[in-house]
């Protein structure tokens, strides 16, 4: 269940007003809908595909060779341990150490950069 009374769509960036799911030979997907009026105030609905929910079945055969195991939309409650599980994927391919490291210290500024991003927001967000 989202609690957010914002939810933010991950595909176009606009806030969306409900998922709707499909399910099609017997995989599950997500469609991110926004619903909103035209200049002209006509009312519009436009989806936005968000993917299978669990496994990409199809996107998967093409990564075989690899150990990564790409899975769907993931809910609130399993987006860090979707992402936490695909990172130690990734790690577990590396066998050369100055390889690991070059990923690590990009890795690192990937990090300090978002951390730095977040900080801003979160002061802007105190002091308003």
């Amino acid at each position: 269940m989202e609690t957010n009374t914002q939810k933010i769509c991950p595909i176009c960036g606009r806030v969306y007003n409900t998922r709707e799911f499909r399910t099609y030979n017997q995989t599950k997907y997500v469609y991110f809908v926004h619903k909103f009026r035209t200049p002209d105030g006509k009312r519009h609905i436009h989806k936005c595909y968000g993917g299978a929910v669990n496994q990409y079945t199809y996107v998967q055969k093409f990564h075989n060779n690899s150990q990564l195991n790409l899975i769907g939309y993931p809910s609130n409650e399993q987006k860090t341990t979707k992402y936490l599980t695909y990172l130690e994927q990734i790690l577990e391919t590396f066998q050369d150490y100055q390889e690991f490291q070059q990923f690590s210290i990009q890795v690192r500024r990937i990090l300090w950069k978002y951390d730095k991003r977040f900080q801003k927001q979160n002061n802007n967000n105190i002091t308003q």
